[in-house]
């Protein structure tokens, strides 16, 4: 499932990019993210970010051993960050 989801965001955004070179009038050009594929994968990206965090709690909260906890904590939040930064920046 999750490697789908992969797959389903590298082509969605291989057509982002092939969709913004078709562009010839640098005014009409579309910013990525504005096109139908660029909003699939900004959803797609948000979904993956929801999914990563729910397994990276469950994991934190599962775990017995303090160092474990502090590594997931870590890792949940500097992912957490890096996965959001880009739906954040496209929405402001």
């Amino acid at each position: 499932c999750f490697l789908g989801l992969l797959t389903a965001l590298g082509f969605l955004t291989a057509a982002c990019e092939l969709h913004a070179e078709t562009m010839v009038d640098q005014s009409t050009k579309l910013y990525s993210y504005q096109s139908t594929a660029g909003m699939l994968t900004l959803i797609l990206k948000i979904f993956m970010f929801c999914w990563f965090a729910f397994q990276v709690k469950r994991s934190y909260e599962e775990e017995l051993h303090e160092k474990r906890r502090r590594f997931y904590k870590m890792l949940g939040f500097s992912m957490g960050v890096w996965a959001i930064n880009v739906p954040v920046t496209v929405i402001l």
